[in-house]
């Protein structure tokens, strides 16, 4: 385990040589003349010292064991002073205190030798299956949530709702705070914890559900999901590996409020929790109780003090919305209108199936199997499409496919059988799924500068877990103003049919802003060729004329020897 001491700093300056010892370097002090620093050794007596000069690099380095490191009191700027380096003035744009940046070494190897096949098929297998935790979450709560309801007695759909806005809601609010305590305290220690989190949670979901020697009861669904939680935690704990270097945590609590961007993350949280609950509230309560409109109003209110603190006041911001172009708000303005018609697909298939068709628990996800099967070969060509087609175009596919797969259910008769048009929505509803996130991520990444790519995907998985919770909402609201409280069969499938043809036109309203996306990328190229060929057109017919005999004024009617284009902007009549 590597260990950097406890140092003492100094200044050299070309006025003096004499050097001032004090702690930590105030790098704007005396900084025309500042030439180097020094590190003293433990052994203060001893009078050698080791002086390094001030050079810092153009971009932040990657941390080595051979040389310290520095960073300012902005945290989003890392410095390396190198001890071989050029003796340069250091020019300082801006007052900066430069720290030690202290780093642990958890392994002698760097984390990417000497690992087997057999390691990284764990490894990644691990990792991936965080992302098919969350959807079976999702999924097993779908399948038994009439069951669920029964237990607590609760049979009005809208209620039900908040099962699944509720689950979403939670992962979209928190991804980016988690991204950022993966930042601080390690991605792997985050990573490990989430799924320990979540098997803690899912196991007390099932003892609020019944008797632990209830083995036909849904809660096991619930216990069988923690076991299978704390399973691939156990495996990850073995085959992530340890990050080599880890990122200095924060030592007092102020640093704590800068590093986690405590402020911002909670006006945000605070802000998306709040809307949230106005649209998902609002069609059980009654859009007339103060309440939602209060939350609704706090929300926005709180969400504009987030964009003020990021964009003017947060040092190290969770979300650095001034690097961010407008053309990014269309990207995830359209995964956003994608993803809500998914989430109203996901609540009202499900509903169209057990309350309209009768189904078991166990038969409709049967009739749900074809999606993983698709999903797997949709994956598959998804890479190929993006790089045959473009991830414009990739978007506009997966908006194109929410939009059909919803119809096709918002439109199938009630007494249809499966392989019609409910088969084949199965079949569709994949490409949206899995061609939206990697374009979408592609996209918002060609939008950013190269450091802050890392955020894209943490943005898209945001908006695509929020705009599902944000999705039922709207369609629950929708569906409630149709319905009007009725429990006929006619009545209550009408009001499916409502919501899922709102999905219709969250998703179709993505397509408009995906070919928006297309045409403005294509645009100035179309205008580039359109001015070239009207350049050459110009200079064709200029060659044209100047070939072509004049005999059309005086001068030259007799003998012809001169050309049209030698008269060109000539008043000879």
């Amino acid at each position: 385990m590597a260990h950097l001491r406890e140092s003492y700093w100094s200044t050299s300056t070309t006025e003096n040589r004499q050097s001032e010892i004090y702690g930590p370097f105030d790098a704007t002090r005396d900084r025309r003349y500042v030439r180097s620093l020094s590190i003293y050794p433990e052994d203060e007596s001893n009078p050698e010292i080791d002086t390094i000069p001030i050079a810092p690099p153009a971009a932040p380095p990657v941390p080595d064991k051979d040389h310290p490191y520095y960073r300012t009191e902005y945290p989003s700027e890392v410095w390396q002073i190198p001890r071989e380096a050029s003796i340069e003035p250091l020019e300082l744009k801006k007052p900066v205190t430069v720290d030690l940046l202290r780093w642990s070494r958890v392994s002698d190897e760097p984390a990417d030798e000497g690992m087997s096949g057999l390691h990284e098929f764990f490894f990644v297998t691990t990792v991936c299956m965080a992302q098919l935790c969350t959807q079976a979450g999702l999924g097993q709560t779908l399948a038994i949530i009439h069951v669920i309801g029964s237990t607590w007695g609760i049979t009005n759909p809208s209620e039900l709702s908040w099962l699944i806005a509720g689950y979403t809601l939670t992962i979209g609010t928190f991804i980016l705070v988690a991204g950022r305590l993966g930042d601080v305290y390690g991605y792997k220690r985050v990573f490990l914890s989430g799924f320990l989190w979540s098997a803690l949670w899912a196991c007390l979901a099932g003892a609020a559900g019944g008797s632990a020697f209830a083995l036909v009861w849904w809660p096991v669904a619930y216990w069988a999901f923690s076991f299978t939680l704390c399973i691939v935690a156990i495996i990850g704990y073995y085959a992530i590996p340890s990050a080599a270097h880890e990122r200095e945590k924060p030592q007092t609590f102020r640093a704590w409020l800068v590093e986690l961007d405590i402020p911002g993350a909670t006006a945000g949280v605070s802000a998306l929790v709040l809307i949230n609950f106005a649209f998902n509230q609002g069609h059980i309560s009654g859009w007339n109780e103060p309440c939602i409109w209060e939350a609704l109003i706090v929300g926005g209110v709180l969400m504009c003090i987030f964009i003020m603190i990021e964009c003017h006041y947060a040092k190290n911001p969770i979300v650095p919305l001034n690097a961010l172009s407008p053309q990014v708000s269309l990207i995830l303005g359209a995964v956003a209108c994608g993803w809500a018609c998914f989430g109203i697909w996901s609540f009202y298939t499900w509903q169209f199936l057990q309350v309209i068709r009768k189904l078991s628990p166990l038969l409709t996800t049967g009739w749900m199997s074809p999606i993983a099967i698709m999903g797997i070969f949709a994956s598959m060509t998804t890479g190929m499409v993006l790089h045959k087609l473009g991830p414009p175009v990739a978007m506009l596919i997966s908006m194109l496919a929410f939009t059909a797969a919803t119809a096709l259910i918002a439109t199938v008769p009630e007494d249809q059988i499966y392989w019609g048009q409910t088969f084949v929505g199965m079949l569709v509803i994949s490409w949206g799924m899995d061609m939206s996130f990697p374009a979408a991520t592609l996209l918002l990444s060609n939008s950013v500068s190269k450091k802050h790519q890392g955020i894209a995907a943490s943005l898209v998985a945001t908006v695509i877990n929020y705009s599902m919770s944000i999705g039922i909402g709207i369609g629950g609201t929708v569906e409630a103003q149709v319905t009007r409280g009725a429990v006929t069969k006619e009545r209550v499938l009408s009001g499916y049919r409502a919501a899922l043809l709102t999905g219709v036109g969250l998703a179709g309203t993505g397509a408009i802003i995906c070919i928006a996306l297309i045409v403005a990328a294509k645009l100035p190229v179309f205008i580039e060729v359109q001015k070239t060929r009207r350049r050459e057109a110009a200079v064709m017919k200029r060659e044209k004329e100047m070939a072509t005999p004049c005999y059309s004024c005086r001068s030259c009617r007799n003998g012809g020897s001169t050309t049209v284009g030698s008269h060109a902007g000539s008043s000879v009549a």
